[in-house]
């Protein structure tokens, strides 16, 4: 019998997989897709894009659509640049 810990590290595992083979049929995604893979919501996706996250026009209907790495690259870039609004600890 498999415990609930193992079947959740089986369907994540399945997810990743399903996940992989749909980008390389299609590299990109759209904004909700990208707030899915992130966890956060289809408003902070729209703030990023404000803020420059990188995006492609690539749809006839005018649709932005995002390349994961450059997502991913852009987030790191974020997070590790150092907050100058924080003062150091004395």
């Amino acid at each position: 019998m498999i415990d609930g810990d193992e079947l959740s590290k089986t369907s994540r595992d399945i997810a990743r997989r399903i996940t992989l083979m749909s980008f390389d049929a299609n590299p990109y995604l759209t904004a909700e897709e990208v707030a899915i893979h992130l966890r956060v919501s289809y408003a902070t996706v729209g703030r990023w894009v404000k803020l420059g996250l990188p995006t492609h026009q690539a749809t006839t209907r005018g649709r932005r659509l995002f390349d994961l790495v450059e997502v991913d690259s852009w987030l790191k870039s974020r997070w590790s640049a150092p907050n100058p609004d924080q003062g150091t600890a004395a």
